[in-house]
């Protein structure tokens, strides 16, 4: 008697084709009444079986093509401030600042870091050129009082004793070490080389003055 109280289920030939059924007993209590069955056919079911697949497809594929096209986006969105940020720090690196981050793209993170870089490039700038400002100024403060310290030093050499004409050598190879230092584009001549001219070459004293004797 149980077996009539259960559902039933399953496919089975029909007239026009196979079918899928459903059958439910109508019961009473304990006493079976009826039956109830559902049939369809199966082919029915299958083709919008179908139909459901590939609409679930196509919506999973649609799916993925906008995820990949935001993730594209986002990935563009975050790399470009990186990118922008590498030219102005390789512009840096080789002594010129260009074109600065720009501030207002990327994430928060990424606009604080440009806006970071954009302020200690600026003040590296400022600093470099305040370095190039003393040093143009220190070398046309020394030029002039090298030069002359050189010529006293020339124009020394008849009137010193041989025997310290070394330490002269180093006191003028001195000076022109710091001649070069001030100026570094020029080139001053060895001392040797101009040395022969110091005879004729009048000191800051006005020429024909007695010079003091050697010791």
């Amino acid at each position: 008697m149980h077996e009539y109280h259960q559902r039933a289920a399953g496919r089975r030939p029909g007239p026009t084709g196979d079918e899928l059924f459903v059958t439910v007993p109508a019961t009473s209590g304990q006493t079976v009444r009826g039956a109830l069955r559902i049939t369809y056919p199966a082919e029915a079911v299958s083709s919008r079986t179908g139909q459901v697949w590939w609409l679930l497809a196509g919506v999973g594929l649609l799916v993925l093509l906008a995820a990949a096209a935001l993730a594209v986006a986002l990935a563009r969105w975050m790399t470009r401030p990186v990118r922008e940020l590498e030219q102005a720090t390789a512009q840096l690196a080789s002594g010129t600042l260009g074109t600065l981050p720009p501030a207002d793209l990327g994430p928060p993170e990424l606009r604080r870091l440009a806006a970071t870089f954009t302020a200690t490039a600026q003040r590296l700038q400022h600093l470099i050129e305040a370095q190039r400002a003393f040093a143009a100024d220190a070398s046309h403060q020394l030029k002039t009082p090298l030069t002359a310290l050189r010529l006293r030093l020339e124009n020394l050499e008849p009137d010193l004793d041989p025997r310290v004409h070394a330490s002269l050598d180093e006191a003028v190879a001195e000076t022109d070490r710091l001649t070069r230092m001030a100026r570094p584009s020029g080139r001053s001549r060895p001392y040797r080389e101009r040395s022969t001219r110091s005879s004729t070459t009048c000191s800051p004293t006005p020429c024909g003055s007695p010079r003091p004797a050697a010791p």
